[in-house]
This record gives C-alpha cells, sequence and structure tokens, in this order.
C-alpha cells in the first residue's frame, strides 16, 4: 500500500493517543468494547464521555476523529491490523509536526494500541462506515435559513403602492469537494406549504421504514 499521511485534522487525536495512560486507556478499550454504534461522531463521543472520566471531552472527540479517520482509511485497504497499525507508526514517524511525536521508546506501545483500537468494528467501525455511507453524495447539507420579506407593486413609480407580495428567499448551505456553498431560490406561499407537505410525507416514510427495519434486528442509526 502507499506510504499513508497523517492530515492536520488527525495529528492531535493520534499524539493524545500517545500520550493515554494505560488506566485511561483501557476506559476507553472497555468503553468501545460497550458502546452502540451512532451515527454522528459527536453523538458516539457523547455515549463515551460518561465511561472514560480520565479523558476529557475535547481529547476524546479528537481521539475518536482520529480513529474514524483510521478506520475509514483501512477499509479502502486489504492490510492487516497490525500491518495497517505499522503502517501509522511509520506516518507519525515521518511526520514534521511539533505536537505529533512518537519517541522509540513508546513506539511498540502505539502499535499494539493501535491494532487494539482497531478491534471494534462492532461500535467504532459501525460508526465510522454509518458516517462514510450517510456522506457518500455530491452535496451535503449543512445549513438552511428563510428570509421572509415584502415586495412592493407600483402602479405609478410615482405613487404610493397598490399592492404588495411577500417573498420567501431558501438559503441552503451544503457542502461539496471539502468546500462550504451556498444556493438561494425563491419561494411564494404556495411554495412554502409544498415542501412542508413534501417533508412530512418524507417523515412519514422515515417511520414506515424504521418499523420494518425493527422487525429485522438491525440497528437504526439516526442524527438526534
Amino acid at each position: 500500500m502507499a506510504a499513508l499521511r497523517i492530515p492536520r485534522s488527525h495529528q492531535t487525536g493520534l499524539a493524545k493517543i500517545i500520550a493515554l495512560d494505560d488506566e485511561a486507556m483501557g476506559e476507553l478499550c472497555a468503553a468501545l468494547e460497550s458502546t452502540d454504534p451512532a451515527l454522528i461522531p459527536q453523538e458516539f463521543a457523547a455515549k463515551l464521555g460518561a465511561k472514560v472520566p480520565r479523558i476529557p471531552r475535547d481529547d476524546l472527540e479528537n481521539i475518536l476523529r482520529s480513529l474514524i479517520g483510521i478506520y475509514q482509511v483501512r477499509g479502502a485497504t486489504s492490510a492487516s491490523a497490525p500491518e495497517f497499525a505499522e503502517e501509522i507508526c511509520k506516518a507519525v514517524e515521518d511526520s514534521k509536526t511539533e505536537s505529533l511525536q512518537l519517541p522509540p521508546e513508546r513506539r511498540q506501545a502505539f502499535k499494539q494500541r493501535v491494532i487494539k483500537l482497531l478491534g471494534y468494528e462492532g461500535s467504532l467501525g459501525t460508526t465510522s462506515k454509518a458516517l462514510d455511507v450517510m456522506t457518500e453524495h455530491e452535496r451535503i447539507l449543512c445549513g438552511a435559513r428563510v428570509i421572509t420579506d415584502v415586495r412592493s407593486v407600483f402602479a405609478d413609480p410615482a405613487q404610493k403602492p397598490t399592492a404588495a407580495v411577500i417573498v420567501h428567499m431558501l438559503k441552503i448551505s451544503y457542502h461539496q469537494d471539502s468546500e462550504h456553498k451556498d444556493f438561494y431560490v425563491a419561494l411564494d406561499s404556495s411554495d412554502v406549504r409544498k415542501l412542508k407537505d413534501i417533508l412530512r410525507r418524507a417523515e412519514l416514510k422515515a417511520k414506515s421504514l424504521s418499523t420494518v427495519l425493527a422487525g429485522t434486528g438491525i440497528s437504526i442509526l439516526d442524527a438526534p
């Protein structure tokens, strides 16, 4: 496999894993063993938080961000856990970032930690794959806003308005190719009613599918 490079967004989490004491590492592993997967990493971190009091919440979120990235990269390879852990060690050693250092005396312990952490497919692995499936789209919604205003209608520009119309401007914010973008579309009151009806039908479909899946024993992961 090609040599790995540690993205800046994952460096802090890996540094935290290196620095964890054995008791905190034990708490993290026990929590990962007993925690159900989640769709959103922050939700998964919240589930773990109460079980790992030795790890501050911010540190835990950084660790999980790095681990989810590791699971996603490994999923695209055929490397075994020990092979992939070795590549992670090499990437950390090759990193020129001051905050991410792997002392020689900590190398073997860190490698064993990575191997151990790669063994939680039921919780961490499923969360990683769910996030990957959920975001495998050209555009991902990240926000929306409606701005409503009144526009005057003039029969004679020199006279006061003879009528007015209410206009809604829908702003859709989304991510595409790692960039934040916005899209605007004008709506009238009829359009707003149509959108409400469409979204209501989507909720009903989701409830129907949830009922069907509940009978199969398949866990349903959804955003809170």
